[in-house]
């Protein structure tokens, strides 16, 4: 499509123009998160210093954070890992970021459009689309999430549609374009992050955090063996959640959900074994359930599983979500890699040390 001659400066105008300076509402002195470090199997905070100098790191999107804890000894934080060591000791426990509803929650609505903006830019560093040569190259394309093209002579341009930026040019990959205030969408403020939306691409800004309600994970090895591995124990994964109200993050924030327990197996082999640190990986970044709709039970706002599939049975076959089903280990190991938790997660994971 030929581009209008009246409106080849009015986008000029838009499309060389600097980065809109937003403001952003002053944050309150006290966020509505919390730190916390598992201890004898229970969570607990640290101390007011500790919050505000692991915060401040965190914020900063740094790797590390040292300080000095009560014995003046130095510990370290691994913000991928989620693990503190202490370095004399070299004791090492898991650490979490707790919401206590999600730390820009005491945002009014009004503000979100601007935040999403500014926080999507400072995560994935984007490049705007500011030349005519370069708008003319994409002005036919679509942006993927509203579907509307960048350039349609029938409608009004504005600041905000000519405000196309991409994502995701890595290499000899081209990227993706969107609207700003399209992709801005896709920040999940509860975890700071954001995810590509297209299917084709994995890529993802920041560590995932998924929105898993509270619960509990246990693991036992069982001495009945799945009959597809006769000559292997079990390991058998309970989960447990709790009823609870809907939290920002959710669907329907203020709604009260239905909580469930799960069962799972694993061969207790080599395969099993690494999809079990797979899955302790995902379930300490919150992303191995949901508060959703039960594709089988038709009922909403209940914990339901996240795309990670589980065998809740022994036998029965991949159509009774059992054994055998030699697909299995390789189609959950890539559900989990497509959310972040990858081998190098495990090597880390591997070197850490816990109670």
């Amino acid at each position: 499509m030929e581009i209008k001659k009246e409106d080849i400066e009015k986008i000029k105008k838009y499309i060389t123009q600097k980065e809109p300076n937003i403001e952003l509402p002053k944050p309150p002195k006290e966020p509505n998160y919390r730190w916390e470090f598992k201890y004898g199997g229970e969570w607990k905070e640290f101390g007011k210093e500790k919050q505000k100098i692991i915060s401040e790191a965190y914020d900063k999107k740094e790797e590390n954070v040292s300080y000095q804890n009560q014995k003046e000894e130095t510990c370290s934080i691994n913000f991928r890992t989620l693990v503190e060591t202490n370095k004399k000791t070299k004791y090492q426990r898991r650490i979490r970021r707790h919401d206590t509803a999600n730390d820009e929650s005491h945002y009014e609505d009004k503000d979100w459009k601007n935040i999403k903006l500014v926080k999507a830019q400072q995560l994935t560093n984007w490049e705007r689309c500011n030349t005519m040569e370069q708008f003319e190259k994409i002005k036919d394309q679509k942006c993927p999430l509203c579907y509307c093209e960048f350039y349609e002579d029938d409608e009004e341009i504005t600041e905000q549609s000519m405000y196309i930026v991409r994502i995701c040019k890595d290499g000899k990959k081209e990227g993706h374009w969107f609207h700003a205030e399209c992709i801005a969408e896709c920040y999940k403020p509860h975890g700071h992050y954001l995810k590509c939306p297209l299917t084709c691409c994995v890529n993802c800004y920041g560590l995932e955090i998924g929105d898993m309600p509270q619960g509990t994970m246990q693991v036992n090895i069982t001495e009945n063996s799945i009959p597809a591995y006769s000559k292997s124990k079990t390991i058998e994964i309970r989960y447990s959640f709790p009823g609870g109200t809907q939290g920002r993050e959710h669907q329907h924030p203020g709604i009260a959900y239905n909580g469930t327990s799960r069962v799972a197996f694993l061969p207790d082999n080599k395969e099993g074994h690494y999809v079990l640190k797979l899955l302790k990986i995902g379930w300490e970044r919150r992303l191995l359930f949901r508060v959703g709709k039960s594709v089988t039970t038709g009922a909403d706002n209940c914990v339901v599983w996240n795309g990670v599939h589980h065998k809740t049975n022994t036998t029965g076959g991949s159509a009774s979500f059992g054994y055998p089903d030699v697909t299995y280990f390789a189609r959950v190991v890539g559900e989990l890699n497509d959310k972040g938790v990858t081998l190098p997660d495990v090597i880390e994971y591997e070197e850490t040390t816990f109670e």
